[in-house]
């Protein structure tokens, strides 16, 4: 119960650093204010606290169960054992004293096997008893990045990088944009999330310093093919690297909600276990940006009430849900789209999909109509306006027969 008290502490005041980005957000402004740095510097502190409050309950009961762990052991692994030599050497004994009285109780192979036996069971009290303390240099609980809260208004560059490609998004005018994908609008929201995660995040414990225990926790360098490894490097605008560090494996279940991540600094081989929701950390651009032609963040269509209209819309939605735009296109088509889709939505007045179809492809661009009323959908229509987006010839198809 008490664990649980804690940990539902720890939510509320992640909730409140929740709200000062929503403030920022909804005031339209790139950084925080001293005022807001200084109360995310008192929530941070406060988190840390109860962290390692968490961390000593769970160190408590860690304890418990390991001291139940060795009585188990002990009657399991050495008494149990010892009391089988000991009635097997009893009969023994019995039995030579049946033969002759004359000869002695204890023959020389019962002694060597009952002072066998008793050797073991010492050596396997002090195997049991005695657990080499591993040094985790009092880190449990703390922020992983003790830095990055005073140097977040700082951070303009966030490079991933694996063994097989790498995605570096940059600030412009306060907005993410993925470097080479300019036209794609970023999922703002994503990157927000990201670096609360990083903020957040704190020490679990540590896992090993050697280097070859990198591969078993996904940690390989990127020049081997089989490395699982992430590179994330966060930088200021001039090129100054704020933090940089390597992820291996992530999304560990820990109980109570809480995930982890193996994580460690690029010059050193030591492991640690850290608190951190990273969610995912997928290098596929696709992922990063608002690349299917719709998102539901863009509010829900709103079709006429009738059983034709809602029927229709509910498949176009669908396919446009999970209809991928690839590479993006200026403004070159001075034709007329083969098709339009026409719907209205929660958030906007009305919107004409145009669709123009080619010979292996076709290209698709966006004219939204009347008052947009949601800041998401506002910034992917100014990000997409006068822009054309490549979409599968089978996807087309399959959109121009929805929309008869």
């Amino acid at each position: 119960v008490k664990e649980k008290d804690v940990f539902d502490q720890i939510e509320h005041i992640k909730k409140g650093l929740e709200e000062i980005w929503n403030k920022k957000d909804f005031e339209k402004r790139q950084n925080f204010t001293p005022e807001e740095l200084s109360i995310i510097s008192k929530i941070k502190k406060e988190l840390t606290k109860k962290r390692k409050e968490l961390f000593e309950i769970r160190k408590e009961l860690i304890g418990i169960t390991k001291n139940t762990e060795q009585w188990v052991k002990f009657f399991n692994i050495y008494a149990i054992p010892l009391f089988i030599v000991v009635v097997f050497g009893l009969m023994k004994v019995k039995k030579v004293r049946k033969v002759s009285f004359c000869k002695p109780l204890f023959n020389k192979k019962a002694g060597w096997l009952v002072s066998a036996a008793v050797f073991s069971l010492i050596l396997g009290c002090v195997g049991v008893m005695v657990q080499p303390e591993v040094n985790q240099r009092n880190v449990e609980g703390k922020p992983l990045f003790e830095n990055l809260p005073e140097k977040i208004n700082k951070v303009e560059k966030i490079k991933f990088e694996n063994s097989k490609k790498q995605l570096v998004f940059r600030k412009n005018n306060g907005i993410w944009e993925l470097e080479g994908r300019e036209g794609f609008f970023v999922d703002q929201r994503r990157m927000k999330s990201f670096l609360t995660a990083l903020m957040q995040a704190t020490i679990y414990e540590k896992k090993a310093d050697k280097v070859e225990n990198l591969a078993r926790f996904g940690l390989l360098p990127l020049g081997n093919e089989d490395s699982r490894a992430i590179v994330v490097e966060l930088g200021e605008a001039n090129g100054q690297i704020i933090e940089k560090f390597e992820v291996g494996d992530y999304n560990i279940e820990l109980g109570r909600g809480a995930m982890g991540a193996f994580v460690r600094r690029p010059d050193k081989f030591e492991i640690w276990m850290a608190i951190v929701e990273l969610i995912d950390l997928d290098l596929d651009y696709h992922k990063w940006v608002f690349a299917n032609m719709w998102n539901l963040q863009f509010g829900r269509f709103m079709p006429e009430r009738d059983d034709k209209n809602v029927e229709k819309a509910i498949n176009l939605a669908k396919l446009l849900l999970n209809t991928q735009m690839e590479e993006e296109k200026e403004n070159i088509l001075h034709r007329k789209p083969d098709f339009v889709i026409k719907t209205k939505g929660e958030f906007f007045d009305g919107v004409n999909i145009e669709v123009f179809e080619e010979k292996d492809r076709a290209l698709v661009s966006f004219k939204f109509l009347g008052n947009i009323k949601n800041e998401i959908l506002k910034s992917f229509v100014g990000k997409t306006k006068g822009k054309f987006f490549a979409i599968s010839k089978q996807d087309a198809e399959r959109l121009k027969d929805a929309n008869k």
